[in-house]
C-alpha cells in the first residue's frame, strides 16, 4: 500500500491542515493565493501550497517604516 500522501489537499482537508475555517480557504482561493484545480466538481489544492503558507506564517515578519537610527544619544547639558 502506499504510504506517500496525495498531493492534493480537498477545501475541507486543507482547512484542518491549517486548524482554520473552510471559508478562510475559499477566501484564499478567491484572493489568489492558492491556485484552483478540480477534479470534476471537487475543488483541490495542492498540498504544497498548503505547506508553504504554514512555512510561510512561521517565518519573522519584516517591521516596517523607517529603521532605528544607529547613532549615539545627544545628550543636552545645560
Amino acid at each position: 500500500m502506499n504510504d506517500c500522501p496525495s498531493p492534493w489537499m480537498t477545501a475541507r482537508e486543507a482547512a484542518e491542515y491549517l486548524r482554520c475555517s473552510v471559508s478562510e480557504i475559499h477566501g484564499r482561493f478567491a484572493d489568489g493565493r492558492f491556485k484552483r484545480h478540480y477534479d470534476g466538481t471537487r475543488l483541490l489544492v495542492l498540498r504544497s501550497e498548503v505547506e508553504a503558507c504554514v512555512q510561510q506564517a512561521s517565518e519573522p515578519k519584516r517591521k516596517r517604516g523607517r529603521p532605528i537610527s544607529r547613532r549615539e544619544p545627544v545628550i543636552l547639558l545645560s
